[in-house]
């Protein structure tokens, strides 16, 4: 898109200038969005699972130019968040440690995701907030493991001190 702004810039009437951006925007992006966001080998999803942060931010600086774009970007997110989160919940065979360990590892891939290439948007951070809540709050098997995580970490790192180091 810069190289096309600079050849704008030097060749064409300055007038012109918002009607070919917002041409290039329309062809490049809107009309190409949903192609680029679930492309099997290179798509969002993929960029999110391999951690290609540089790429997940170029995707997120072009397609906020775009609000049916951005949104669309901004609902494969939750999908995918939602998706992850639905897997761990209706595992079974997790264990509450590795349950919660899992959540937490997925909120940290996605905070990561946050920070490094999307530049702490407030409508990201609310996308992914949204998504953890709808897989979080779907049944009790959820809150429950967090509290035996919760209680058995407390255990340990309490374990051997006396009330009163405990209180300080």
């Amino acid at each position: 898109m810069n190289e096309e702004l600079e050849r704008l810039l030097n060749y064409l009437d300055s007038s012109s200038e918002k009607i070919l951006i917002k041409t290039f925007l329309q062809e490049y992006i809107e009309n190409h969005a949903v192609t680029l966001i679930t492309m099997e080998n290179s798509g969002l999803i993929q960029m999110i699972r391999n951690d290609k942060y540089d790429e997940i931010a170029l995707m997120h600086d072009m397609f906020q130019k775009v609000t049916d774009a951005f949104n669309l970007m901004k609902n494969h997110l939750s999908n995918y968040i939602i998706n992850e989160g639905n897997k761990l919940v209706q595992d079974d065979k997790l264990k509450y440690s590795e349950f919660v360990t899992q959540i937490i590892s997925l909120r940290d891939k996605m905070m990561n995701i946050y920070i490094k290439s999307f530049n702490r948007d407030p409508n990201i951070d609310i996308a992914i907030k949204n998504a953890f809540e709808n897989f979080i709050n779907q049944n009790e098997r959820t809150a429950t493991n967090l509290v035996y995580y919760l209680d058995d970490k407390l255990k340990k790192d309490y374990k051997g001190l006396t009330e009163t180091e405990i209180n300080e």
